[in-house]
């Protein structure tokens, strides 16, 4: 038996060996607060039951997409009656879509076939094996890094994929997926841009430009514990799997665990229970760690792009407040060209926009802010790739993730190539990076971040 499929059966007995829990009866209840005392009562369900808000309760005309167990629904349903607050049922028993993406999964996870990792859910054994492989394969022009361990032990390989044109000391382009656990069509396009960018290479013209203009470090699993954990037993695990000082309360949301702005207020989720708890202070996870060493370890880092879902948005910075950049027009004109690349490739309307704005909440310790405030990035986004809204979750059948990698490929390339070729875009919006990036903070901030960032140092 070949070594692969050894690693393959490994995994899918493990996998089979953990029960997998149950959504049977659970239903996704979708909500929008029209007033004050409606948000507040929000704001108290969130904390009071133990409910998954798949939307972050900040403000008023904001749709809530809350998840409610089986065992729960009448009763939220009477509460939000009681205070006449509408709701809409949007997904009456959550199992069946998970049952839907199980059944055509139990198919894959064979990694003989180069497809099954490009167009299926494979575990993290099979894609950590996978990356090894491509590594391997490509020959000189990529280089496999090991950045660091997650807080279970878990490697976490950041792939380097480079040209065979001596183009001199090339910019850089770093690519994140996978930092929220149960969003699986991150790490799946991730590992398809990866694919393309070394096979690709010399056949096709824009990955061609691509590579020999920038080297590319990519890091296809940001949460490997938190995603090998979906698989095994909670297919809607959002964060990591470290302890917390409540036994019960697991994990730390790694998207808001970043040493960023906005972490000492009010938005910044401080209990453990909350599926967007930061940590018990910014930084605090390995993996965390490990990678803001890494980034600032890049030379001549110049674009930087985080993968999530879902929705169809290109989110650029502030996510901590709702207030533009110095270089929102920058961002926004390079974003604009790869959302109507995406529509174009009948990818439907993507809106490009201030991430506080268009998720409608501020969200404390985000990578696309430490990276933009930090990193010599001057290109920062964030792409929520599908599924959207209907139904709203993050449940994308594998027959739909060849279509959400053709429409948001074009995009991708749109924006790297748009970047390329219009230097005047980057000549009439960024000065010097310190001056330009420093107007956008006050001076607590920049101490802030002056602190938290010296410790990786």
């Amino acid at each position: 038996m070949a070594f692969s499929e050894v690693i393959c059966l490994i995994s899918l007995l493990v996998s089979n060996s953990i029960a997998l829990r149950s959504y049977r009866g659970d239903q996704v209840i979708s909500t929008v607060a029209h007033t004050k005392s409606q948000l507040n009562y929000l704001h108290r369900l969130e904390t009071s039951l133990d409910l998954d808000f798949w939307s972050e309760v900040e403000s008023i005309g904001q749709n809530v997409d809350i998840h409610v167990k089986a065992d729960t629904v009448d009763r939220v349903k009477r509460d939000l009656s009681s205070i006449d607050l509408e709701y809409n049922i949007s997904v009456s028993d959550l199992q069946s879509l998970v049952d839907k993406e199980k059944d055509s999964q139990l198919k894959v996870n064979n990694i003989s076939d180069q497809a099954d990792v490009l167009r299926s859910y494979v575990t993290h054994p099979v894609m950590d094996h996978w990356l090894q492989r491509m590594a391997s394969e490509c020959g000189d022009r990529c280089t496999l890094i090991n950045i660091g361990q997650s807080f279970e032990g878990r490697e976490m390989k950041v792939i380097k994929i480079t040209s065979n044109s001596p183009t001199g000391n090339k910019s850089a382009v770093f690519v994140e997926g996978g930092a929220h656990a149960r969003e699986w069509i991150s790490p799946v396009f991730v590992n398809n841009l990866i694919y393309k960018l070394i096979i690709e290479y010399g056949v096709d013209s824009s990955v061609t430009l691509m590579l020999d203009n920038y080297d590319w470090y990519i890091l296809p699993l940001v949460n490997p514990d938190g995603y090998q954990y979906s698989h095994d037993s909670e297919r809607y695990w959002r964060k990591n799997r470290a302890t917390t000082i409540f036994r019960d309360c697991v994990g730390v949301d790694l998207n808001r665990n970043f040493p960023s702005f906005g972490m000492s207020d009010p938005v910044y989720p401080k209990h453990p229970c909350e599926d967007t708890y930061g940590g018990p202070f910014p930084g605090s996870e390995p993996e965390t760690k490990n990678l803001v060493k890494f980034l600032l370890g890049v030379d001549k880092l110049h674009v930087f792009l985080s993968f999530h879902s879902y929705s169809k948005m290109i989110l650029i910075p502030w996510s901590h407040k709702m207030k533009p950049t110095t270089h929102h027009s920058a961002l926004k004109t390079a974003g604009m060209a790869a959302a109507n690349a995406m529509e174009a490739a009948n990818g439907g309307k993507w809106v490009v926009g201030l991430a506080g704005e268009l998720l409608s909440y501020n969200a404390a310790g985000t990578s696309l802010d430490w990276a933009y405030a930090n990193t010599e990035a001057k290109f920062v986004f964030t792409f929520e790739m599908p599924p959207s809204r209907s139904p709203p979750g993050f449940v994308l059948p594998e027959s739909s993730i060849k279509s959400v990698v053709d429409t948001t490929w074009p995009g991708v390339t749109t924006l790297i190539k748009t970047i390329i070729n219009t230097p005047a875009l980057e000549d009439k919006y960024f000065v010097s990076k310190g001056s330009s990036k420093g107007k956008d903070m006050c001076y607590c901030e920049i101490i802030f971040m002056f602190l938290f960032t010296f410790c990786y140092i």
